[in-house]
């Protein structure tokens, strides 16, 4: 995700500084755009659609122009001085570091205010979300395998099982505090350390995957309102700590499904070839088609499928599915659950999603 910054100011030689200095250090985070003339700074930011605008105090910046998603602030000489015109101000004297941080904050605070995601489209997000609309495909293990090989590959993985009844140490142990039901208490709490709190509750599995313990009660993700859930995605999101983010999630469309939904990159249904299992699929890929209309949002270029404990005898694939096929994992026999999952793991399937 890159945040869209516009400055104006009439310092030329503190701009071109500045843009070296962001170019550099923060080329993955933030595009930065530069002005010395007001009514070129507001062309620029309707045009580029810009996310945070920055102006010198002494520039009467009309803030009715902006839209709702551009958050603005006053780009002030001292760092003593908080608040100027009843907005909020980001000293421009002071370690570019501490710059981008505010500009995060003042960022984070208008996303919660307005509604608008962190990123303009799911497309840019790390959620990879599994799930399945009929039972015995196993689509906890190949989530728990998507992680791992993630993390085979040099991406740092966060995995989060969702499911009602989930029980995360069957497969991933490591030592650490906290849980997942501890997080959506701070949640719900409007606690203001949320990324705080992730990072001290976050495990690190053998594999180096990192994950969070099972909730204390099944019901705990399902009691968390919609802004909830957005603030839950927003911040696991919106970790320098994670890559790459998979969702073990229950097959529903719930509102708080609905929001995971749509902050996935990738919605991937797992499927075992059965006659059931692909009558399943076949109702749950219309019904998503139907809520994508409903909802007004982008669902299916998303929606991908995999076969999992496909066998030769009783399993057949789809045809004409208007999805992604990503490819099929046979069934393994003679094996534990951890064995499983690390064999697919190894897959080079996997890649393909």
């Amino acid at each position: 995700m890159k945040i869209k910054v516009a400055i104006l100011d009439s310092d030329y030689d503190y701009l071109r500084k500045i843009s070296r200095v962001i170019e550099n250090s923060y080329t993955d985070k933030v595009q930065l755009f530069t002005f010395t003339n007001k009514e070129y700074a507001y062309q620029g930011i309707r045009g580029n659609k810009i996310d945070v605008f920055l102006a010198a105090q002494d520039f009467d910046i009309d803030q009715k122009s902006l839209s709702a998603r551009c958050v603005f602030a006053y780009f002030t000489d001292s760092v003593e001085v908080k608040y100027y015109k009843d907005k909020r101000c980001i000293g421009k004297y002071q370690k570019v570091e501490f710059i981008y941080k505010e500009i995060l904050s003042i960022y984070a605070d208008n996303a919660m205010e307005t509604g608008e995601r962190f990123a303009d489209s799911a497309f840019n997000s790390k959620i990879y979300t599994f799930l399945s609309p009929a039972g015995g495909t196993g689509s906890s293990t190949l989530a728990q395998a998507y992680a791992i090989s993630r993390i085979k590959r040099g991406i740092k993985t966060l995995y989060i099982n969702l499911e009602q009844f989930s029980d995360v140490s069957s497969v991933f142990q490591g030592n650490g505090i906290g849980d997942l039901s501890e997080i959506f208490y701070s949640i719900k709490s409007k606690k203001n350390n949320i990324r705080l709190k992730i990072e001290s509750s976050v495990k690190t599995s053998i594999e180096g995957v990192n994950y969070f313990d099972s909730c204390v009660t099944p019901f705990d993700f399902y009691e968390l309102t919609k802004d909830e859930v957005k603030s839950f995605v927003d911040n696991i999101s919106g970790s320098d700590m994670f890559d790459c983010i998979v969702l073990d999630c229950d097959f529903n469309f719930s509102e708080n499904m609905s929001e995971v939904l749509a902050n996935s990159k990738k919605i991937v249904l797992v499927d075992n070839g059965t006659s059931v299992s692909n009558q399943k699929t076949r109702k749950a890929v219309a019904a998503f088609d139907i809520f994508e209309q409903q909802k007004d949002m982008n669902l299916m270029s998303r929606l991908e499928l995999i076969y999992n404990r496909f066998g030769s005898k009783n399993g057949q694939k789809i045809e004409d599915l208007q999805i992604k096929t990503v490819g099929g994992i046979q069934t393994f026999a003679n094996a534990t659950y951890q064995q499983i999952v690390n064999q697919i793991a190894s897959m080079e399937v996997l890649d393909n999603i």
